[in-house]
């Protein structure tokens, strides 16, 4: 009997089949990228022993309402096996009522072929999201855990692209989503990652953000301003960690300063800090390690901690109650106005994409929109002359160049004398 005609596989591809039957009718209403992405490889003590990775998703243009849903991927079972989906790791999603089926996930191993067919309720129906999935950023889909059997072999992580599919948001299989790039996974499985709690973080910058693309500018990147070198080391930050590239990743907008925090009602406690990598998407990451966000090492897992996001000339913002990490969704604060007491953090930037972001114009770094600002921005701009160019406090568009535009920034978020102040902890 052949692998696939196990009865197993019979029962399997029940749910495969009621959404990727082949029919005449078919009205295909999008394509969806899907990749292997952010592999970890957990250890007791040097030994490799748990291989973990996440499914993504992205539109190939456009935004995408998807629906009932099957990914299936093929794996070396001789090196990883036994995989479970991690509890949570489907949570941006939701599980709406009304579909055809739940969210399962079931494998099969046969010698060195092992194979996971997994079914989720992606939609925007009743307990679904209401973030659609779309081209600017990844979506997690799903995070899958394996045992290591054979640390020196490959995992060869491929996705099955016969049965891996897409519907659109009514669960009508005749909606097919057609199925773009598929990008498969070959990595080793000897180097331990590193540990610790990773938090999922998303935020906007105001001097760069474009409501028209829904993304930040990396002019200080195409420039060649960007160190590779953390630039918080200074006052008021006064930050002494060792955050470094070895290249500056080609997303990126700037960096951030992100601190863990508590608050007993009128004192702040930083409980750790970490320089870290702002993506052009809002992403935050580590500078090395976790691609999805940004291990800290001193957090307890469960425990709640505010989030403080600190930058070089805008106004910070701090999460406005606690949050428990590890978070398998990102916390987005672009996608609320955020405030602590009666003090709004962020400007709205309307348009397509709009978006609540970090108010720019604080190159005095003072948490405040006052004179010290413009006096920061004066002291590099010449009328007249050829601009500045650089990594530079006024740059409040972040540019690359002083220039009369980061003088509008300011103005703009100083008008009549008035002074936008953001309440947060102060290291």
């Amino acid at each position: 009997m052949k692998f696939k005609d196990t009865l197993f596989y019979r029962m399997t591809w029940i749910a495969c089949l009621f959404i990727l039957s082949a029919g005449i009718n078919h009205a295909f209403a999008g394509t969806v990228n899907v990749q292997f992405a952010n592999p970890t490889v957990n250890c007791t003590g040097s030994t490799p022993t748990q291989f973990c990775i996440t499914v993504q998703v992205r539109a190939q243009s456009g935004t995408l309402k998807v629906g009932n849903s099957t990914v299936f991927f093929q794996y070396n079972a001789n090196a990883i096996n036994n995989p479970v989906k991690t509890a949570g790791s489907d949570a941006a999603f939701g599980t709406g009522s009304g579909y055809g089926f739940a969210p399962q996930f079931s494998f099969l191993e046969q010698g060195n072929t092992g194979e996971g067919n997994f079914n989720i309720l992606l939609g925007s129906g009743s307990g679904s999201p209401t973030t659609d999935v779309g081209n600017a950023a990844w979506t997690n889909v799903a995070q899958f855990c394996f045992t290591i059997v054979n640390s020196a072999a490959t995992a060869n992580l491929s996705f099955n692209t016969s049965y891996t599919g897409f519907n659109d948001q009514t669960n009508n299989p005749a909606n097919q989503h057609t199925l773009g790039t598929s990008s498969p996974y070959s990595g080793g499985l000897s180097a331990c990652s590193a540990t610790g709690t990773v938090v999922q973080l998303k935020a906007f910058l105001e001097g760069t953000y474009s409501a028209g693309t829904g993304l930040m500018g990396k002019s200080l990147n195409t420039g060649g301003y960007i160190p590779t070198a953390q630039p918080y080391t200074g006052t008021p930050w006064n930050y002494a960690g060792t955050e470094t590239l070895a290249a500056i990743p080609t997303d990126m907008t700037d960096w951030v300063l992100v601190s863990a925090a508590t608050y007993n009602g009128s004192a702040w406690t930083i409980v750790e800090r970490k320089a870290a990598v702002l993506k052009q998407d809002g992403t935050i990451v580590d500078a090395s390690g976790s691609t999805t966000g940004v291990t800290f090492s001193t957090l307890t897992s469960g425990g709640n901690y505010y989030f403080v996001i600190r930058h070089r000339n805008h106004l910070s913002v701090v999460t406005p109650s606690a949050i428990s990490v590890p978070n398998a969704t990102p916390y987005n604060f672009g996608s609320a106005q955020q405030t602590f007491g009666a003090i709004n953090q962020e400007k709205q930037i309307t348009g397509t994409n709009a978006k609540f972001c970090m108010i720019s114009g604080n190159g005095n770094v003072n948490d405040l929109i006052n004179a010290l600002d413009f006096i920061t921005w004066k002291s590099a701009f010449t009328a007249g002359a050829p601009a500045t160019q650089g990594y530079k406090a006024g740059d409040y568009d972040l540019s690359g160049l002083i220039n009369a535009l980061d003088f509008v920034k300011w103005k703009a978020n100083f008008t009549g004398g008035f002074t936008q102040t953001a309440t947060v902890p102060q290291q």
